[in-house]
């Protein structure tokens, strides 16, 4: 649900940008307010959750084998997460480095 309405309010960035910068900046001014920002952050929330109980079940839904002997639970987990944080960083890292 938080997904889906983070997911409107893609949209509706996207049908400011098309109806000009007077529409867009307003839209822009939205996003500052307190509505706005609870909404954000309810959204990260809930993402973060989903992204966490994901990898929790990951090692159930991933039989990995290396030859004959089963990758163990807690090492797909693991890698999981340290994926998450080389590509959380590097995304930082460029985000800021752009400016």
């Amino acid at each position: 649900m938080a997904t889906a309405c983070y997911a409107l309010v893609l949209l509706f960035e996207v049908r400011a940008i098309t109806q000009g910068p007077e529409t867009y900046a307003n839209f822009l001014g939205w996003l500052k307010t307190p509505a706005s920002l609870i909404l954000h952050a309810f959204a990260l929330l809930f993402v973060l959750f989903h992204t966490v109980t994901w990898f929790n079940l990951a090692p159930k839904a991933l039989a990995l084998s290396l030859g004959k002997r089963r990758v163990p639970a807690v090492a797909i987990a693991v890698l999981h997460y340290a994926a998450w944080i080389v590509v959380s960083t590097a995304i930082v890292w460029f985000l800021l480095r752009a400016e």
